[in-house]
């Protein structure tokens, strides 16, 4: 009996050091996906205000259409009435809304990810800290839930963690680009 006393006093370590390494990475990776929801967050907020006052420019202004065909029926002679042309928007009006559109989407598909990201995070650290568990089967079950992860996916959630952070520097150039775009 002493020496599986002693077998369980190890497991116990075992699993005591697994759990405190599992809680460092894994608050560390809940910290960062905190930052990315707080920040793209916000961001996406910053580029709809930008979008909603671009997007006008993609339409006609309708007062300037009506000024304009009353400026030519008031004086017909001088400023005869000019055939109706479809309003088209500039190209880099489209250009612009097309970039910010492109870069609020993927702002917000860091959202998503950030969120997925914290959903896996806490069914991970839930299903690995069952108390009743003997430590030996915890850690048996933390193995397990690591090596279907690694094996089955490729490494992706190590791999996914990274992702939100990559989404939200890109969406950050795509809206420097459309910045740059607009005061070109």
């Amino acid at each position: 009996e002493s020496n599986q006393d002693d077998l369980s006093v190890h497991w116990q370590k075992c699993y005591n050091a697994l759990a405190q390494y599992d809680s460092k990475v894994i608050s560390m990776w809940m910290d960062e996906m905190n930052t990315i929801l707080f920040f793209a967050s916000i961001y996406a907020a910053v580029i709809t205000g930008f979008l909603i006052e671009s997007y006008q420019g993609l339409h006609e202004d309708p007062i300037e259409a009506l000024l304009t065909r009353i400026t030519s029926q008031l004086d017909p002679v001088t400023n005869p009435a000019p055939l109706e042309v479809p309003f088209t928007p500039s190209a880099s009006k489209v250009a612009i809304n097309t970039i910010w559109f492109s870069s609020l989407i993927v702002a917000l598909s860091a959202v998503l990810t950030a969120i997925l990201i914290k959903q896996w995070l806490f069914h991970y650290t839930w299903t690995n800290n069952i108390p009743m568990l003997p430590p030996h089967l915890a850690i048996s079950l933390r193995y397990l839930s690591l090596a279907s992860m690694t094996r089955e996916h490729g490494h992706v959630i190590y791999h996914a963690v990274t992702f939100p952070p990559l989404l939200v520097i890109v969406s950050l150039f795509l809206f420097f680009a459309g910045l740059i775009t607009l005061l070109w």
